[in-house]
């Protein structure tokens, strides 16, 4: 397969396509020599930065894409005709999780949240290094504190788990004092590591619904759906 075919560009996003095993071999390959951050595209994402360009132009310098949300597996489908295989945030967390052999840093979520997931990912394999973790709430000097704690211990992954926005900001300051490893943004998936928070059914996530179950669970995350028709119209202006 040419390197051209690894990818698929969705309003100027390179995703990485391939099976589950070649996204994260890539992702290790790179941390290996650069820091390598990973952005887990979803449409909400996408009309965020249409509207901040100046987002979207670092992220298109320095982030690694791959696809969250099914709605680009349906709009690769439609406006490139190929074939995009989700990786959700939650999922590329898990697999990165196994490896043993990597340190590991969490910042997200509130406190309690935080140590609980500190503490079940700890218990489910007593051979993983934590290296740190901070609550996802950071003012100033708090920030400041976190950024020279990883500068200090040089993780080998730093998974943050802030909402997008916030997250990629911070993954992009982690980027300038670690020179490889990996940085992901995870959203709120510290709330199902720690047990707080139950994914949907596997049979809801197999008919791609998951999106709807995890809204309908969480009334409040409706209020964010305002950016789904703004996707369709990108999608349609595309097309």
């Amino acid at each position: 397969m040419s390197l051209k075919s690894q990818f698929v560009r969705l309003f100027d996003y390179p995703i990485k396509v391939g099976t589950r095993k070649n996204i994260m071999e890539s992702i290790l390959g790179t941390s290996k020599t650069s820091f390598c951050h990973v952005v887990t595209l979803n449409p909400e994402i996408i009309v965020y930065n249409e509207i901040d360009i100046n987002k979207k132009r670092k992220m298109l310098d320095k982030c690694f894409f791959i696809a969250d949300g099914i709605s680009l597996a349906w709009a690769s489908k439609i406006l490139q005709k190929k074939k995009i295989d989700r990786f959700p945030g939650i999922e590329l967390a898990q697999a990165l999780l196994t490896r043993e052999d990597k340190t590991f840093y969490f910042i997200g979520s509130k406190t309690e949240i935080i140590e609980k997931a500190v503490k079940k990912i700890g218990g489910q394999n007593e051979k993983l290094s934590i290296v740190g973790y901070s609550d996802g709430y950071l003012d100033e000097q708090k920030r400041s504190n976190v950024l020279e704690d990883i500068k200090n211990k040089q993780p080998d992954i730093v998974l943050v788990g802030m909402g997008h926005q916030r997250q990629d900001d911070l993954l992009f300051e982690i980027g300038q004092i670690l020179t490889k490893g990996v940085g992901v943004g995870i959203g709120g998936s510290f709330d199902v590591l720690s047990g707080e928070l139950m994914r949907a059914p596997k049979w809801i996530q197999s008919i791609q619904l998951e999106w709807f179950y995890r809204g309908l669970s969480n009334p409040l995350r409706m209020k964010r759906w305002g950016f789904i028709p703004k996707f369709i119209k990108l999608v349609i202006k595309a097309f």
